[in-house]
């Protein structure tokens, strides 16, 4: 729940029980909690709001059907992870910058279109941001799911 909510550590448990899993253990009360959710400027507003929007494009897709291909793209990176779902054109490709630094990535798969007609050729079904394929660049712990326009 805290990580939902984007909620502060808890310094004060953490100090008193020297226990680490105390640091994310907030104690929720209800009117305080409401409030929270219910301002729209709110860290807890806008996560459950980005992570809803996430539900439901990801519903829509097929390639994120439990049944549908994937392959990790990234194996032996520890800062981004790149898995490809689906196959062919219509492949959907979810890139996770798991650092707190901004990355540059380069996407190469066979399933991306061999002609490239101008800059931008994919997009996020996030933010339908677009983006080149040959240099994505991704903001600290960015997610981004791409694919060709």
């Amino acid at each position: 729940m805290p990580a939902l909510l984007a909620s502060e550590n808890d310094i004060k448990s953490f100090s008193m029980t020297g226990q680490r899993r105390d640091l994310n253990r907030e104690k929720f009360k209800s009117e305080n909690l409401l409030a929270v959710l219910n301002n729209p400027e709110s860290n807890a507003n806008k996560n459950l709001k980005y992570l809803r929007n996430a539900m439901d494009v990801r519903s829509e897709l097929k390639q994120f059907h439990p049944c549908s291909q994937m392959k990790c793209l990234s194996k032996g990176r520890s800062d981004i992870v790149v898995i490809k779902r689906g196959k062919g054109p219509e492949s959907v490709f979810a890139i996770h910058n798991m650092t707190e630094n901004k990355i540059n990535y380069q996407l190469n798969d066979n399933d991306l279109p061999k002609i490239i007609d101008n800059d931008f050729n994919t997009h996020d079904f996030l933010t339908s941001t677009k983006y080149n394929c040959k240099n994505i660049s991704l903001d600290p712990f960015q997610v981004i799911w791409l694919s060709a326009l």
